[in-house]
């Protein structure tokens, strides 16, 4: 068999230096100018943490800044800063460096110090860090000279940072992936907890290191025979350690390790009612911060189809169920949505519901038992995604949350769960999305039923005004994953410009496999079912042919990323009678190889949900099933964009699917990222994939060559 794309001659394009393309022509300036408002739109902002303080800096008032991720219009990737306070308007940025092309920031984790270098070297932070998309993330130390006692020599593996006034040292530089770090809680947070695949280079197993010692000496303290392992949460006196166990999105077990005797086998927490050999997920897990508690509070779906949030008594191994909504469980506030723990303190608890994609809040009173429904001033029907306490600094009950809406990109706010009535919002004014130049509105809500008879959920997005009643072309937008959920937030700059700007609606399904629904819903495309979350999409064709007369069922194109990548091209060979073009980013072309060519670090997890390529009876099954397998059947253009050093989907996949389509004289567009993984993160690469995929439907679905 010959190797996928060998003799491809790739394209230039001037101004983007870092994109390599097959078949695709120069870009259109008009498409260009035209996304400029939508990109700026989006550029939104993210919480990492507060700094950590000392009690010297605390005693004498110090304010903790918060630091935060964001990428300013003009700049190619996202940076690190930090404000002093909800009114600063004057962020500091914290990172300047140019190492790389498409690297992530994956975390940011205030220290109080190290002394990794045999002298203390205080405040800052360690992260993580890939270098260009391939999410083989090393550890780095982030500090800042004119916080030192002593002055620290420049050493190899530091990273060029100026002119910002913190320095950056490389922790760790091997090539396995360290993630999942986590601080303890006690002692001002001198233990460094964190998974790695170190020892084998793909089971990922759990580490600790006391950032007081000179040196960087990891301890395995979790070694699990396979799989993926991380650290979940420390107990308030940095005794235990709560371990998760991630066999599959269905299967986390929950281990509890006790730091004091790592000689003992760590404790597998059972859940009274529960066999042990019954498949369960345990999630969203905090140990109480309330002085000699042994509660640990955690999502689970074990007494329910839905992730319901409970508290687990380490010392007793009893239960009290918070949200379950089986009557029989005595829940507080029965709830049958999944749940997720946001922030716990000694005094409360916040909890988002995800109900049928929308977000309730509740906070939940620890000491009087009581849970309440509350709406956050100004943020009623937003979706709080994140919040992170100030608890380390001794402000337990002031946070600072991440809000998105359909008409605004992430923004933060500080929280304060202190008010016995309604929690008070204050917004960080330097981290504020502007309201865009262009309509925004709320996406219609519809269900349709599949071929089976099941219900499916999906967004719909429609244009602001037709010409006279005129019918509209229509992209249907899948998601990756495959277990997560497309919900009511700010959508991506191309998603919202194809409906502005070229007229288009578009459907955005959770088909079955989605997350959001319960696990029998989340189940019901696991291996030998995988196609039934294609005749969803069948379904949905269907459905937009007899039920919305709104839009033209015949100029209809598929779109997606990921796993909605391999979705875009099995629709295409089942559906191309019914479908104009499809346009698919980091897509699955083949299972088979797909398993055998992923990070060894993810192959057990997706051999959960996909199915094991090396049992011959799934490998027939998968073979059989594989897109690039029925290129054949394909007959409508096609859009392939791929990051060169994606770990996860990798190239091969594109350039397979690629070459396979094209040589049926079907026009075929590739656009190729370099030191790009799973998705583009360069603003460059971004704003080249999203004016060439305007181009592409303008000419493929609207038929405007022009």
């Amino acid at each position: 068999m010959s190797t996928p794309g060998k003799n491809l001659q790739y394209d230039r394009h001037a101004g983007f230096d870092r994109i390599k393309t097959v078949n695709v022509p120069p870009l259109r300036a008009d498409i260009v100018e035209g996304l400029k408002p939508y990109e700026l739109a989006g550029l939104g902002f993210d919480a990492a943490d507060f700094e950590l303080l000392d009690d010297t800096a605390l005693a004498a008032g110090k304010i903790p800044r918060l630091f935060y991720k964001h990428r300013p219009p003009t700049v190619e990737l996202a940076q690190m800063y930090s404000v002093r306070s909800v009114d600063d308007t004057s962020p500091e940025r914290l990172t300047y460096f140019t190492t790389g092309g498409g690297r992530t920031i994956a975390s940011w984790l205030p220290v109080a110090g190290d002394n990794f270098r045999g002298k203390f070297r205080k405040g800052g932070t360690i992260f993580g860090m890939d270098l260009n998309g391939d999410e083989v993330f090393q550890l780095w130390r982030y500090w800042e000279d004119d916080a030192q006692v002593e002055a620290f020599e420049q050493v190899d593996f530091e990273l060029e940072n100026k002119p910002g006034r913190g320095r950056i040292e490389r922790l760790t530089n091997d090539g396995f992936k360290y993630l999942q770090t986590m601080i303890s809680k006690g002692g001002r947070g001198n233990l460094l907890a964190f998974g790695s695949n170190m020892e084998n280079n793909k089971d990922t197993k759990v580490y600790l290191v006391d950032l007081n010692d000179p040196g960087w000496n990891p301890i395995k303290v979790f070694d699990n025979p396979a799989g993926a392992s991380y650290p979940a949460t420390f107990s308030a006196d940095d005794r235990y350690l709560v371990v998760i166990r991630n066999l599959s999105r269905s299967i986390i077990e929950c281990y509890v390790v006790d730091l004091h005797d790592l000689a003992a086998d760590p404790k597998r927490i059972i859940l009274p009612g529960i066999d042990p050999e019954t498949p369960v997920a345990i999630r969203s897990i905090e140990f109480s911060s309330r002085p000699g508690s042994t509660e640990i509070v955690m999502g689970t779906d074990a007494y329910g189809d839905f992730v319901s949030m409970i508290v687990y008594d380490l010392a007793t191994g009893a239960v009290r169920h918070l949200t379950t909504p089986d009557a029989a469980f005595n829940a507080i506030s029965p709830i049958p949505w999944d749940v997720s723990l946001e922030v716990l303190t000694a005094d409360y608890a916040l909890f988002t519901v995800n109900r049928d994609g929308y977000c309730d809040v509740y906070r939940y009173d620890v000491i009087s038992k009581e849970m309440k429904h509350i709406i956050l001033p100004g943020r009623s029907g937003d979706i709080l995604a994140r919040a992170i306490s100030n608890d380390a600094n001794g402000h337990p009950n002031t946070l600072v949350a991440r809000f998105t809406s359909p008409h605004l990109a992430s923004s933060l706010s500080e929280v304060d769960l202190s008010n016995p009535d309604m929690p008070v919002l204050s917004p960080y004014a330097a981290c504020q999305t502007a309201k865009p130049s262009y309509p925004t509105s709320d996406p219609a809500f519809i269900r349709y039923d599949s071929f089976d008879g099941l219900s499916i959920p999906a967004w719909v997005y429609m244009p602001k005004s037709t010409e006279n009643g005129k019918k509209v072309p229509c992209i249907i937008s899948i998601h990756g994953g495959p277990t997560v959920q497309v919900r009511p937030s700010f959508r991506v700059s191309l998603n919202a410009y194809v409906v502005n700007e070229m007229g288009m609606a578009m459907v955005m399904p959770n088909v079955r496999g989605s997350s959001g629904y319960g696990k029998a819903y989340e189940k019901a495309d696991d291996i030998f079912k995988r196609e039934d979350s294609v005749k969803d999409i069948g379904a949905l064709l269907e459905h937009i042919r007899t039920s919305m007369s709104e839009i033209d069922s015949s100029r209809i194109a598929v779109m997606g990323g990921s796993y909605g990548g391999y979705m875009t091209f099995a629709c295409l060979f089942h559906y191309s009678h019914l479908i104009r073009c499809g346009v698919a980013t980091c897509g699955i072309a083949n299972w088979v190889t797909l398993l055998e060519s992923t990070h060894p670090a993810r192959r057990a997890h997706r051999r959960q949900e996909y199915g094991d390529e090396s049992d011959p009876e799934v490998r027939k099954f998968l073979e059989g099933i594989s897109p690039a397998n029925h290129a054949d059947d394909i007959n409508v253009p096609l859009y392939i964009a791929q990051g060169e050093q994606d770990t996860r989907v990798p190239m091969s996949e594109a350039l397979l699917m690629f070459d396979k389509v094209r040589s049926k004289g079907l026009d075929t567009w590739l656009v190729v990222g370099e030191q790009e993984g799973h998705g583009f993160k360069q603003k460059s690469c971004i704003e080249f994939d999203h004016a060439s995929k305007a181009a592409f439907l303008n000419k493929w679905l609207l038929g405007n060559d022009k």
